[in-house]
């Protein structure tokens, strides 16, 4: 199996389980089909139209990178590599070509994804993840989230429109799952986490990370499936919350837990 030169470690490139990279010279490499081939690998990174034979596409790019959205219109021309110019109602992805970070400098190119002026008008994303694994959120009441799910909170109360209707409030977390993988150009909403709450009322999200793995972060676990969030409003910038949910929609979310 020489011939097929894999990295012969098992590890996380990755995605929910390790896998062995395709090194370059592999026979695996753009030996594929794409008839009936899934449009990820997985890694979550995004198959080319001569794919890869195997789990691991050599020269993919990570369907997920960095998402983001701006509170403003950014226009042109904005400086930024590879988006000229776009609004505040657009989803964008920070990622390859030239993805970096520090130490040695950032770097990275901003591409479109979805617009969600489509789905209501004007509304405004003010926190936001992609989801990169299968996951399973709460312990009482329970939703199984999907690797490719958008899960998003608006700055206010919205009524969003796709393959379902779904009126949603500004303190709620929604997902968005697209009706075809990899396309966000429609899709069906639902609420996951509704009315988040601390003890001194709702909470105003300005922005989200859904915990996908146990990690570790000076000394204390943050347990899969748990959320760490930020306050929209300016003096609570500072703060960033754990909150571990045993209740999902349509249960209403338990208070905050920092």
């Amino acid at each position: 199996m020489a011939e097929l030169n894999l990295d012969p470690t098992l590890k996380n490139n990755g995605g929910s389980t390790n896998t062995h990279a395709l090194l370059a010279g592999s026979l695996a490499i753009d030996t594929g089909t794409i008839t009936g081939a899934p449009t990820v690998d997985q890694c979550g990174y995004t198959r080319d139209a001569t794919p890869d034979v195997g789990a691991y596409e050599a020269s993919g790019n990570p369907i997920g990178g960095f998402w983001m959205t701006t509170e403003a219109d950014v226009g042109s021309p904005s400086g930024v590599k590879g988006l000229d110019s776009w609004v505040d109602g657009d989803v964008l992805q920070f990622g390859d070509p030239d993805l970096a970070f520090e130490p040695g400098g950032t770097d990275g190119t901003l591409s479109l994804v979805f617009n969600a002026d489509k789905f209501a008008a004007g509304v405004q994303i003010d926190a936001l993840h992609y989801v990169t694994t299968n996951i399973t959120i709460g312990s009482n009441t329970t939703m199984d989230l999907e690797a490719g799910d958008v899960l998003f909170s608006t700055l206010l109360a919205e009524t969003l429109t796709s393959t379902n209707t779904l009126s949603v409030e500004d303190a709620d977390v929604v997902i968005f799952r697209p009706d075809i993988e990899g396309d966000y150009s429609s899709g069906t909403f639902t609420v996951l986490l509704e009315e988040f709450q601390d003890p001194t009322g709702w909470l105003d999200l300005g922005g989200l990370t859904l915990v996908e793995k146990d990690t570790t972060v000076g000394g204390t676990l943050l347990p899969a499936g748990s959320f760490l969030l930020v306050e929209g409003a300016a003096a609570s910038r500072k703060e960033i919350h754990l909150y571990t949910p045993t209740d999902v929609a349509p249960a209403r979310a338990a208070p905050l837990r920092c």
